[in-house]
């Protein structure tokens, strides 16, 4: 093999290697903002939760205002018998 030949197939695989090290690295980049957002949602998501008092949260599961008031406290008063 000429050393033109070579040399040009060195270059080739050093541009190869480049590229595939650079692309590795771009994706762990990627894969790591998504993380970071998911997991920024998931804090507010938490948040959100953590102020959903019992009645709020019966309500939401379709529950009537006064029948969650009335369940929650006759489960609030099992609890303090026991």
């Amino acid at each position: 093999m000429s050393y033109r030949l070579q040399f040009c197939f060195i270059i080739a695989c050093a541009a190869f290697a480049c590229g595939f090290f650079y692309g590795q690295a771009a994706g762990k980049k990627h894969n790591l903002q998504q993380a970071l957002a998911a997991f920024a949602a998931r804090e507010e998501i938490n948040h959100a939760v953590d102020k959903v008092d019992a009645v709020d949260l019966c309500l939401a599961l379709g529950g009537v205002r006064e029948t969650c008031r009335s369940a929650l406290r006759r489960v609030g008063e099992a609890a303090k018998s026991e």
